[in-house]
Formats: C-alpha cells, sequence, structure tokens
C-alpha cells in the first residue's frame, strides 16, 4: 500500500479521471489517519466515523479538483478539521435544541409565524423520540437533552459504553427517519437537522 501510495500525484489524478479503485486505494491509506485526529477530538467512535465519511465523501465529489492539488496531506488535514469542527458543532446543537427552543417559543408571540414553525418542530421530534423504544429514549434523553456524558449515562442505567451507543446510533437513525417521512420537502429536512443534529 504505501509503495502504490508513493505515487500519490497519479492516484489523484486517477481519482480525478473517477477511477473507483484509486479512490478506494487513498481511501484505505488515510482513513485511519482521519479516524483518529477525529476521534482525539470528538471522544465518540460513532461520530469520528462519521467524519471519516463525510471527509471522504466531499473529496469524492470535488474529485476533479485533486489533480490540481499540490500538498494532499495539507488538503486532507484542512478537510479533516473542518469537518470534526462541523461535528463539534452538531453535538452542541443537538444538546441545546429543547433549551433553545423552549425559551424562544415563550420570547415569541404565539401567532407568529417564528412560532408556529418552532412549535411544529418541537413537536415532530417530541413525536419521533416518543417512538423509541424504551432504552434508546432513555439514553437519547439522557445525552442530548439532559447533556450527560456517554460514560455517565453507561454508569447511570447499568450498561456498557458500547451499549450505550448502539442505543444511540440506533435512536438518531429512528428520528432521522421519521423525519424523513414527515417532511416531504428537501429544504424542510434541512431545516429540522439544523435545529436537532
Amino acid at each position: 500500500m504505501r509503495a502504490v501510495m508513493g505515487n500519490e500525484e497519479w492516484i489523484l489524478s486517477e481519482i480525478s479521471s473517477g477511477n473507483q479503485h484509486a479512490f478506494t486505494l487513498l481511501y484505505q491509506f488515510y482513513h485511519q489517519k482521519v479516524y483518529g485526529y477525529a476521534l482525539g477530538i470528538v471522544k465518540e467512535e460513532f461520530i469520528a466515523q462519521e467524519v471519516v465519511q463525510d471527509v471522504f465523501m466531499k473529496i469524492w465529489v470535488r474529485r476533479d479538483t485533486l489533480s490540481s492539488i499540490g500538498n494532499f496531506g495539507g488538503y486532507l488535514s484542512v478537510c479533516t478539521r473542518n469537518e470534526t469542527l462541523n461535528a463539534l458543532k452538531k453535538i452542541a446543537a443537538q444538546q441545546k435544541h429543547y433549551q433553545v427552543v423552549r425559551e424562544t417559543q415563550t420570547e415569541l408571540d404565539p401567532g407568529t409565524e417564528q412560532h408556529i414553525q418552532l412549535r411544529e418542530t418541537s413537536r415532530m421530534l417530541d413525536m419521533a423520540i416518543d417512538r423509541l423504544s424504551p432504552q434508546q429514549k432513555k439514553v437519547y434523553s439522557l445525552l442530548n437533552i439532559q447533556g450527560l456524558k456517554l460514560d455517565d449515562v453507561a454508569e447511570r442505567l447499568h450498561i456498557t459504553p458500547a451499549t450505550t451507543k448502539t442505543h444511540l446510533k440506533a435512536a438518531i437513525k429512528s428520528i432521522r427517519s421519521f423525519l424523513v417521512v414527515y417532511y416531504r420537502t428537501l429544504g424542510m429536512i434541512i431545516y429540522i437537522f439544523h435545529k436537532i443534529i
């Protein structure tokens, strides 16, 4: 693998041309580096894995520019840092969602469009959470509403941190699926996820 990546310029040129095998080689060589950096910042394995996916997805989407990059290592570092920061922002936004929605609802005139939209967003999120299994609901609520750390949630529920992560991933997947089904337009989906994820 290292010998193959020694010809990185050729690999990048091939990826620019749409060569998926070359992209796979690039991924195999660099994904642990991206994962390690992200994990050191976000401290959660499944979030670090999402960062890896986002980084390489963007590299593939922007593949036509790769052949002009003189320092791919530096480029990858910037991409990784940016996606990790985005992940941190999502975590913070998710933890504070309920507080922000509730406070905003009390400040806005109940008849305004903004208040109605926020109320609908909150109602849909409540419905999505109510559909979770009891354990998923507990894990999601403790982590993202009460703001507890993963290890603290695991200790409180008498389960392992790994099991806690599994429940959280399943809960988030279920909530996303519910909202995607309910909100038919892409614009509304993006608006909702900006609020909760």
